[in-house]
């Protein structure tokens, strides 16, 4: 069965290798860093040797700070990042019982930081469209500070000057708080400069920036912010906090940093990457049927208005490919996820490889035992009555018991080893003769293969899969393989059978790798029920194969043992798979 036509793909692929994409490893892509690429190396390797017996001295980072925006040094407070710059603003502007203005969605801290003075949080909608400005300006009465982020976070839209400038003129009693961490990307997608929005912004009355290299600058791991406003709020700030709250090293980084000569370059074109990256990924998760809104930082925000459950399912399997991003427990929020874009290339290809194959897969491989079968009565009885028939008793626990340990995908073997276990001293070959004595049967028996049933229905697979090539990867031997399918049907939908004589036992890869070969896939989704199914589809390189885990026994503690190998999801029925087949595939 052919690829349906009109497939999205992420193409072209083929300039970074799987290894490259696999060196990467787990792909951290929910905290908003810029990840993918090393922040001024050079520029470090030689200059920074703090003084570690001495207390911090913030006073020449002020200085370095103030010089470059060109404003007197007592308007700069250097703060650990711009969450404690908020913090310090919150804690010089609010009392226990006064309020705070703020947009939803916005920065989670806001809410945090005010909480713990025992302030109030009034809240004003802002998840589409232009700055809701006349009604943060109606809301603000009697509020002591305003707070918003341009870009916000995690919606990633700008405030416009302007609108920044009548929010200010219209609401004159409460302090305004604005958090710049994401400025110059926003300023690459506006054609604007950092040094125009800072020079309209910091002469407004009653206004505190709020700066940070932690985004586009790429120096999270530093905690280096600071807060830019009068010489009077500088000294509240400084005061509502510790004295010493940057580390030496940090101190001495960020100034090397922000007095070399190449540092705004390295910062432009990171930023410019960034958004051409984020361009590259918006269009790709639109053509998957996303919204990914109006970003104009390193973010995007995505949901699926269309289909509930579909970006819980987009987070649930970038996780399974070792892609991780951010969820959100705020009720705004709650059918979105958010998603930082790597700075470097093979980390980008990485995350539109791992999208492709998340949303949009070439094909859906199975396991067949557990999966499709139904092998509770035929292979899992052959085990039991095998080992009875040599003096051993074994439990279907703890069969599950072995095989979530791994490299179990053999029962023959697996049975072998139990009796081996027990002490009893039987070759492989006169276990594989009972074993198949009990499960193919004879012309006066019949065998317990005839107790298996078909998990799914079949017609309906067939529309779940859209068109997509499917395969079969098992562990059984491919005559066995294929009297189940001929007998359930399941052949009129399966493309390609890769059998136990076809490549090496799950866990490891091959069989996989061969099926996606054989349909002439990039990628896939693989249901299995073991660990080892799970093992293996993890182990195909560059997230190609999104491992789905089936606990077909509810209560036999495979589910958890699934997640821990890895699994995107664990279902519990066939109709559960198909219910997932139908409901996020496009």
């Amino acid at each position: 069965m052919s690829v349906i036509s009109d497939r999205c793909t992420t193409e072209p692929m083929s300039d970074a290798s799987d290894s490259e994409l696999v060196s990467v490893g787990v792909l951290q892509l929910d905290g908003n860093e810029c990840v993918g690429a090393e922040a001024f190396s050079a520029i470090l390797a030689d200059r920074v040797s703090p003084c570690t017996a001495c207390y911090p001295d913030s006073s020449r980072l002020e200085a370095t700070i103030a010089r470059r925006s060109g404003v007197d040094p007592s308007r700069i407070v250097a703060t650990a990042g711009a969450d404690d710059a908020i913090d310090r603003i919150m804690g010089a502007c609010l009392t226990p019982g006064s309020s705070v203005l703020l947009a939803d969605p916005t920065f989670t801290m806001f809410q945090a930081f005010a909480r713990n003075r025992k302030a109030e949080t009034r809240i004003v909608p802002w998840m589409k469209g232009p700055f809701p400005t006349s009604d943060f300006v109606d809301a603000s009465s009697g509020c002591s500070l305003m707070a918003v982020v341009s870009p916000n976070n995690p919606t990633g839209m700008s405030i416009p000057v302007e609108s920044l400038m009548a929010l200010r003129s219209a609401a004159p009693d409460p302090m305004l708080l604005i958090d710049l961490a994401y400025v110059e990307f926003g300023c690459e997608a506006d054609g604007t400069t950092v040094d125009e929005v800072m020079e309209s912004l910091r002469w407004m009355p009653k206004t505190v920036l709020v700066r940070t290299l932690s985004k586009a600058w790429g120096l999270a791991g530093l905690r280096v912010g600071w807060t830019e406003s009068t010489r009077d709020f500088a000294e509240r700030i400084r005061t509502a906090g510790g004295p010493f709250p940057i580390a030496s090293s940090s101190i001495q980084t960020a100034r090397a940093v922000l007095e070399d000569e190449s540092s705004d370059r390295q910062v432009d074109d990171r930023v410019r990457r960034v958004t051409r990256n984020r361009r590259e990924t918006a269009v790709l998760l639109e053509r998957f049927g996303c919204d990914v809104g109006e970003s104009r930082a390193n973010f995007l925000l995505v949901s699926d208005p269309r289909r509930s459950g579909r970006s819980e399912w987009l987070a649930d399997g970038l996780s399974g490919l070792d892609v991780e991003v951010r969820r959100f427990q705020e009720p705004s929020l709650a059918e979105r996820v958010r998603i930082t874009i790597p700075v470097g290339e093979v980390e980008n290809r990485r995350l539109r490889r791992s999208l492709s194959t998340v949303l949009d897969p070439a094909a859906i491989l199975f396991d067949l035992d557990g999966v499709l079968a139904d092998v509770s009565e035929s292979y899992r009885m052959a085990i039991i009555q095998t080992a009875a028939a040599f003096g051993v008793q074994v439990t279907n626990r703890e069969i599950d018991r072995i095989k979530a340990e791994g490299d179990a995908n053999d029962d023959w073997r697996l049975t072998w080893r139990i009796l081996g276990d027990a002490g009893v001293d039987i070759t492989i070959e006169e276990v594989i003769d009972r074993f198949q004595r009990l499960y193919l049967g004879s012309e006066t028996r019949a065998g317990l293969r005839e107790r298996e049933v078909c998990f799914v229905d079949v017609d309906r697979l067939s529309e779940a899969t859209r068109g997509r090539s499917v395969g079969v990867v098992t562990g059984r031997p491919g005559a066995e393989a294929r009297w189940f399918l001929e007998r359930s049907g399941l052949d009129r939908v399966v493309g390609v059978l890769i059998a136990r004589e076809d490549a090496a036992l799950k866990p490891e890869p091959d069989g996989l790798i061969k099926a996606l070969d054989a349909l002439d896939s990039n990628d896939a989704w693989f249901f299995g029920d073991t660990v080892d199914d799970i093992t293996a589809a993890r182990r195909v390189p560059a997230g190609r194969v999104l491992p789905i885990g089936m606990e077909v026994a509810p209560g036999s503690g495979v589910r958890t043992t699934l997640i821990q190998a890895g699994a995107a999801r664990v279902l519990s029925t066939g109709p559960d798979m198909i219910e997932l087949l139908e409901g996020m595939l496009r």
